[in-house]
């Protein structure tokens, strides 16, 4: 059925907006891949794991860059431009075509390359460090900005962050579900807050959703969540 829906283009792109939390302000937006059924749009959570165990996961991948490049394009514009951020699957990071995927992306759509910030997590770049510093740099030679996902929920060294050309951390959401309240949660958020800052690297929290995450100290307090820029 997913060979057939990439077939038959029956795949949406859907966007989750990013805010600056200090001004209110929108900068920027997910994509979020939503597979059309009969019944209404399926979640990626329910398809990704299928599509990745049958290989399917690069062509998939591949759609969703190319559609979400074309819908940045259309975006209003504002000073600094609105920032479109991209997931990037183990497998996708790990192919050689990658690079090359992005840069079509790009030129095809003619969106700048500043614009754009590929997320990957924590756990794909410490699976091949040397690797991952590799493709890493190649990116950041088109010129996209580069994010660590789910950050705090891998078993990963922070040395990396020292080591790799991030421009990005994002707070998993799991840490903001116990804002303000859960004392363990506030210490997380307020450490990585308070590293990435140090480290000259914006930081965005993931799942707020609720009037008392916006407005809790650890979360108006990060580094504003705006169009990432290299600093390497």
């Amino acid at each position: 059925a997913l060979r057939d829906a990439l077939a038959h283009d029956d795949f949406l792109v859907q966007y989750q907006p990013e805010f600056d939390v200090s001004s209110g302000h929108w900068v920027g937006a997910e994509a979020l891949v939503r597979w059309r059924q009969p019944q209404g749009l399926m979640a990626a959570g329910e398809f990704i794991d299928i599509a990745e165990q049958s290989g399917l996961i690069l062509p998939l991948g591949r759609y969703v860059l190319l559609q979400a490049c074309r819908d940045a394009c259309q975006w209003p514009e504002r000073d600094p431009p609105l920032t479109l951020r991209v997931n990037v699957s183990a497998q996708q990071f790990d192919a050689p075509g990658l690079v090359d995927d992005v840069a079509d992306a790009l030129a095809i759509c003619g969106l700048d390359p500043g614009r754009l910030c590929l997320e990957v997590t924590e756990t794909t770049l410490m699976q091949d460090t040397r690797g991952a510093l590799r493709t890493m740099e190649r990116l950041k030679g088109v010129g996209v900005g580069l994010a660590v996902d789910d950050f705090g929920t891998g078993y990963s060294s922070l040395a990396y962050l020292k080591t790799f050309p991030i421009d990005a951390v994002k707070v998993d959401r799991s840490f903001i579900a116990g804002l303000p309240g859960e004392r363990f949660d506030v210490a997380l958020v307020t450490a990585i807050r308070e590293l990435a800052q140090a480290l000259e690297i914006d930081v965005v929290a993931e799942g707020v959703e609720r009037t008392e995450q916006r407005d809790a100290d650890r979360v108006r307090r990060l580094r504003r969540a705006s169009a990432a820029r290299s600093r390497r």
